[in-house]
């Protein structure tokens, strides 16, 4: 089969040309994978719901008549064991649900900690 005498170029054009709009668009224009995207809309829902739920936690904290005892011995603690401490205490499982909140228990500490 014969090509003509621009085929080549225009090939090479067309990959060069895919190549850079593709560069361009993942790496400046802020194209982004379905992937990307979920996970990105699935970590500001996380934020969101935590930073809903702070404030119920914090409101267990002044509601709970041991708060001052277990404050001291959480500030007495490792700090890799203060979170796990202050699920115990169950500020951080919030009305309705069995088991505490991670995340909510993590903001609460940290919110915690600056009175500490």
């Amino acid at each position: 089969m014969k090509l003509f005498n621009g085929t080549r170029p225009a090939v090479a054009g067309v990959i060069v040309g895919g190549i850079a709009a593709l560069t361009i668009g993942f790496g400046w224009g802020g194209w982004m994978t379905g992937t990307a995207a979920a996970d990105i809309a699935t970590n500001r829902a996380e934020q969101a719901v935590t930073a809903a739920l702070l404030p119920i936690c914090l409101a267990q904290v002044e509601q709970d008549p041991r708060a001052i005892v277990a404050l001291s011995e959480i500030k007495q603690a490792n700090t890799y064991e203060r979170r796990d401490m202050l699920m115990k205490t169950g500020w951080a499982t919030m009305p309705g649900a069995d088991e505490p909140n991670l995340n909510v228990a993590n903001a609460c500490l940290r919110e915690l900690s600056a009175s500490f």
